[in-house]
């Protein structure tokens, strides 16, 4: 059995659910975290910007933590239930 980390998890263990950007220290522990998880066998990271606290990540955060998985062979699940849900999906780049 195998499971994605959840890049929300991740921002709620080193930010808290406060809607504040990542500073570069922090983006290390995220990226700390991450590898952690990859190197336990994680199949990659998922995230859903809808909910609190993956709605206040960057994207430049979750392309960092994307990265870190993608050395592992980690794959980036993302879900957006619905796209006009908000102020926050307007300007997401899916590229």
């Amino acid at each position: 059995m195998a499971t994605f980390i959840g890049a929300g998890g991740i921002r709620n263990y080193v930010i808290g659910k406060d809607d504040r950007p990542a500073t570069r220290s922090r983006n290390r522990t995220d990226e700390t975290a991450r590898r952690h998880g990859d190197e336990q066998g994680a199949l990659g990271l998922s995230t859903s910007l809808q909910y609190v606290p993956d709605r206040f990540a960057s994207d430049g955060e979750i392309i960092e933590l994307a990265k870190v998985a993608a050395r592992y062979g980690g794959r980036l699940f993302l879900t957006l239930s619905d796209p006009k849900a908000g102020p926050y999906f307007r300007n997401r780049s899916m590229k």
